[in-house]
């Protein structure tokens, strides 16, 4: 049986996201030069989740297959958990940094850091039983639920922080902030959206809807979320800081 539309496009979509994540690292560190000492780290941030990512995308693109009538699947998902426990803490390390949020960062990073083991552990549990059965399984629906409970304390933590920072900050720094707010509404969602199409989606086929949604949404929230953050770095490294509220009205 020949591999079907929606699996060689999840296949393609690995080589896409290695060329997209190895770009990121030579970007990012090109760019790490023209930041102000104090932000010179959300570019080494920036380029470290590129480079684990495309470490980790480059043997991905060699571990997914699909065998013959769809009755056989392989899924790279080891390699995808080992990707976000590496880079997640990283993205996250940013935000507070990009903010210039110095009191309450160490107890906000903690919860952020403990949501985001809970997430991770619970989403390789839950998955992995997935692939064993090709399709939904108890324990996927119960860690699923268990993973996205986490997902949803990380990101309206994060939208929250990102939005009374936004008030307070220039004009053009802040509109910086408000695309980091739109690349984590959106870009993040396709996260618990492609776990559950493999619950929902009996058969290989269901998981390389995922895959493809996964290596979609990893482009998404590590190099456009690092271009992003990198452009709020460059322009924070350059505003006067005694900018007055009529500047950034």
């Amino acid at each position: 049986m020949e591999i079907g539309f929606l699996e060689l496009l999840a296949q393609y979509s690995f080589w896409l996201g290695f060329s997209a994540m190895a770009g990121g690292v030579l970007y990012f560190a090109l760019e790490r030069q023209s930041l102000a000492v104090e932000y010179q780290l959300v570019g080494t941030l920036s380029a470290a989740v590129a480079l684990v990512a495309a470490i980790n995308y480059f043997y991905m693109k060699s571990q997914f297959d699909i065998g013959d009538a769809g009755q056989f699947a392989q899924f790279p998902t080891h390699f995808r958990y080992v990707d976000w426990l590496l880079t997640t803490p990283m993205l996250l390390a940013i935000v507070p940094i990009l903010i210039g949020l110095k009191e309450g960062t160490k107890g906000l990073m903690a919860q952020l850091i403990v949501a985001d083991i809970i997430m991770i552990a619970a989403g390789y549990v839950g998955e992995t039983s997935i692939n064993a059965e090709l399709g939904a399984t108890l324990v996927g629906w119960l860690f699923f639920f268990i993973a996205v409970a986490a997902f949803i304390f990380i990101l309206f933590t994060l939208y929250a922080t990102l939005s009374s920072a936004e008030a307070n900050l220039p004009r053009k720094r802040a509109e910086r902030i408000g695309t980091l707010k739109v690349f984590i509404s959106v870009g993040w969602l396709i996260y618990p959206l492609g776990f559950l199409m493999a619950l929902v989606w009996d058969g290989a086929s269901g998981g390389a809807l995922r895959e493809l949604l996964y290596n979609i949404a990893d482009v998404v929230t590590k190099v456009g979320f690092g271009i992003v953050a990198v452009a709020a770095a460059k322009d924070a490294s350059y505003v006067p800081v005694a900018e007055t509220e009529g500047e950034r009205a």
